[in-house]
């Protein structure tokens, strides 16, 4: 993530002033019905999270320097096995000809802070855990050249060489977030994504190359270069080489970082911004005769604040924006197939004032945030219930509630929430307001629960016409016949 997007939040974006948001008489949690809050051991649930009901692989980003401090929350509280890294050439290689293991940071020119990558390697290992690495050039030089370009090849090459059997390397990422810093031209992006292309696939086919990571979360017009970079990418006749589309999904803001749009919200500008930017990305895609290229959500953040610290305030409305974005792309289709093959939320540190720490998605000390505990519920039930259909709702439309319905065996599971409201340049919060749907139900049911991204269960009396009362954080009805 560049350096310098966490000061223009802090310039552009004032403190979130949030609105409680709180359950209706009839959806209030009985004493003694709230889930474990490290939800590790939900009745009936698998182990592990990482691949869904649909096959969409689930992860998240983690840091080696952290990595041993967190072994427990992505084990035993999110239980995937697919964990995005990343790493600029500059930290195993002085020269950019030999590289090593022995990793610094920010530079093997100016080490602060070290770990070793075989140790890390070993640790994947032994605990079956799939890295995905997000590969990075040197951001310090100046001008590209073909000499950088084959220099970042070998860097690639090396990495992959050492580490796919060990880390089990399935997907591989280059360069993160080129329109802020990549400093040569699209047409030397292109050569760079071709060139590592080319000599991975010819090595190792299995493994999945995809492209640098572009980001969209400004509402930037078409001749902003981070636009270009994607159009020239999606040009066939420019022959672009990658298996997979990296799309950074942070949250969607107006131009020059003026508001969090709401998930439900299209970009005004940008085509490909927010999450309906996705299904462009993929129409372009198949245009180009592309099906088999997928399209993967390597990394994003929620709405807080980059800052050493997060309020129980923020961490609400995080929870909720988190968990309506996550709903929107796991259903999110064109043609009748899913349109992302794998999201990975979550940066799994705890937060501080630095870096990609700024962004963390802990609590300073470690512990879990809201949100954390929110997708850990979502991907729970993520793995046991396959999609089935899309109940209610539309994209820019602020008065309907949002409705996804999901089955398995005689079981159903209906995700709602009511979208956000957007106002041009304001700051996005709770508003603690609800939208009604009578949900008719195929026949009467034995049982209904609801649970609220809190955790709490309320048991309803069945009933063939449920009315759903919808608020910003979204709510699952489980119906069993």
């Amino acid at each position: 993530m560049r350096r310098y997007i966490s000061l223009l939040f802090v310039i552009f974006f004032t403190v979130f002033s949030l609105i409680s948001v709180k359950l209706t008489k009839a959806q209030r949690p009985q004493e003694g019905l709230s889930l474990d809050p490290d939800f590790s051991q939900v009745k009936g649930q698998a182990a592990d999270y990482s691949i869904d009901s649909d096959n969409i692989f689930w992860g998240t980003e983690i840091y080696p320097t952290q990595i041993k401090n967190v072994k427990d929350i992505i084990s035993g509280i999110l239980k995937t096995k697919y964990f995005k890294i990343r790493l600029q050439q500059p930290m195993a290689s002085r020269d950019g000809k030999t590289f090593t293991p022995d990793i610094c940071l920010p530079s093997q020119n100016n080490c602060r802070v070290g770990y070793n990558l075989d140790e890390i390697a070993e640790l994947f290992k032994a605990n079956s855990w799939s890295m995905v690495p997000m590969l990075s050039q040197d951001l310090s030089e100046l001008k590209v050249t073909d000499k950088t370009i084959g220099s970042y090849v070998d860097f690639v090459d090396w990495f992959v060489s050492r580490y796919k059997d060990d880390a089990n390397i399935k997907y591989v990422e280059l360069i993160n977030a080129p329109a802020f810093d990549w400093k040569g031209t699209k047409e030397q992006l292109l050569e760079l994504n071709n060139r590592v292309y080319g000599r991975i696939k010819s090595k190792y086919p299995d493994i999945m190359i995809g492209t640098p990571g572009f980001e969209y979360m400004m509402d930037t017009p078409s001749t902003d270069k981070s636009v270009q970079e994607i159009e020239y990418f999606l040009n066939k006749d420019n022959g672009a080489r990658f298996d997979f589309w990296a799309f950074h999904g942070y949250p969607l803001t107006g131009n020059n970082l003026t508001g969090i749009y709401p998930p439900t919200r299209t970009a005004i500008n940008n085509k490909y911004g927010g999450i309906y930017g996705i299904l462009e990305i993929r129409r372009r895609l198949d245009a180009n005769g592309w099906q088999d290229r997928l399209i993967i959500d390597t990394e994003h953040t929620g709405t807080t604040l980059p800052k050493p610290a997060i309020s129980d305030a923020e961490d609400e409305l995080d929870a909720a924006f988190t968990i309506q974005e996550l709903v929107l792309k796991r259903t999110l289709k064109s043609n009748g197939s899913f349109v992302l093959s794998g999201i990975m939320p979550l940066k799994i540190i705890p937060r501080g004032d630095r870096g990609e720490f700024a962004w963390a998605s802990l609590k300073p000390d470690g512990s879990l945030t809201r949100t954390v505990k929110a997708v850990s519920l979502l991907w729970s039930k993520l793995n046991e219930y396959t999609y089935s259909s899309h109940i209610n709702g539309e994209f820019d439309n602020e008065n309907q509630p949002w409705i996804e319905k999901f089955i398995s065996g005689n079981k159903e599971l209906y995700i709602f929430f009511k979208p956000f409201k957007y106002r041009e340049g304001e700051t996005i919060k709770l508003d603690g307001q609800t939208l009604n749907y009578n949900l008719i139900l195929s026949k009467a049911p034995a049982s209904i629960i609801l649970t609220d991204i809190e955790g709490s269960v309320l048991n309803l009396t069945p009933s063939q016409t449920v009315t759903l009362e919808a608020v910003n954080p979204p709510m699952f009805l489980e119906v069993s016949y």
